[in-house]
């Protein structure tokens, strides 16, 4: 960060000038500003908010699952598990036979998933990620909470989990970063309806598209990074600082993603959130 102001209206008897207040400070000033200035929530949330490359992506799992809300039992279709050997080249179980990996279409959802499109955001409140029972019986979450949660199309289990009405994705990276993106209720609307939420968004439909609620978790993943021969230093050195940069990129994302139910659009979701013969194709003979 270079500066920080806090920019106001523009002087009506001087143009090109601005009211300007620094943070914490009282005083305003006027100073000349000829930048353009936007308020769009687009312009101002980051892009790659996993913080992720596309080589870095090796492993992803399409947990294919729905939950019947009017009995809420869990309707599991399995999972699919994909796993990366080389460039263009991956792996998965549940393949038919004279079927395999559609390496195409991998990367599409690599870049759809590094794309993510968020169109908007709501508070949680504090303690709504971990174990959810041990924070509502410690009264960290309480039933209107819970049922908040529920609202948005995320269901908390006896063991303290959580489960999603529209399934859920993990991505995991060389980094030994496992995020899981679990896929909510439809949010209606556009605009700044969307985006930060109003009166008349989340619960009404409308004609002015379906976005779609997601829970974003991150967590670090050990078992990405096995652990070399301690008696080869270098290997284990090198290992123990990769862990290291593993575990704190991890706790930052987690600390990030905790405040926050994200809202992504539409086309974004549809590009996601696909079956697992979507992934397959014919081998060739």
């Amino acid at each position: 960060v270079l500066a920080e102001l806090i920019l106001g209206n523009e002087l009506l008897e001087r143009p090109g000038f601005r009211f300007v207040r620094v943070p914490d400070q009282k005083r305003v000033y006027a100073a000349r500003f000829d930048g353009a200035i936007s308020t769009a929530f687009e312009d101002w949330i980051e892009t790659n908010l996993l913080e992720v490359s596309r080589s870095q992506i090796d492993h992803l799992v399409l947990n294919e699952y729905f939950v019947d809300e009017g009995t809420r039992q869990v309707v599991r279709r399995g999972e699919f598990i994909l796993d990366k050997i080389a460039e263009d080249n991956w792996t998965a179980n549940r393949v038919p036979s004279g079927q395999e990996v559609d390496f195409v279409q991998v990367n599409l959802l690599i870049g759809d998933i590094i794309d993510l499109k968020i169109a908007g955001v709501r508070p949680k409140p504090s303690g709504m990620t971990g174990n959810l029972r041990d924070a509502a019986i410690a009264g960290n979450i309480t039933q209107s909470d819970i049922q908040a949660l529920v609202g948005r199309g995320f269901f908390p289990t006896p063991d303290g989990g959580l489960l999603s009405n529209e399934g859920e994705v993990l991505v995991r990276t060389t980094e030994g970063v496992l995020y899981t993106l679990r896929f909510g209720e439809v949010v209606y609307g556009s605009g700044e309806a969307v985006a930060i939420g109003n009166d008349t968004s989340d619960e009404e439909q409308s004609e002015t598209g379906e976005n779609r609620y997601v829970f974003i978790t991150a967590e670090f993943d050990q078992t990405s990074l096995p652990e070399p021969q301690v008696s080869d230093t270098d290997a284990h050195a090198s290992w123990q600082r990769r862990v290291q940069e593993g575990q704190d990129k991890a706790e930052r994302l987690a600390a990030r993603f905790a405040g926050w139910y994200y809202v992504i659009a539409a086309d974004s979701y549809d590009r996601i959130h696909k079956p697992r013969n979507e992934f397959l194709k014919d081998t060739d003979s």
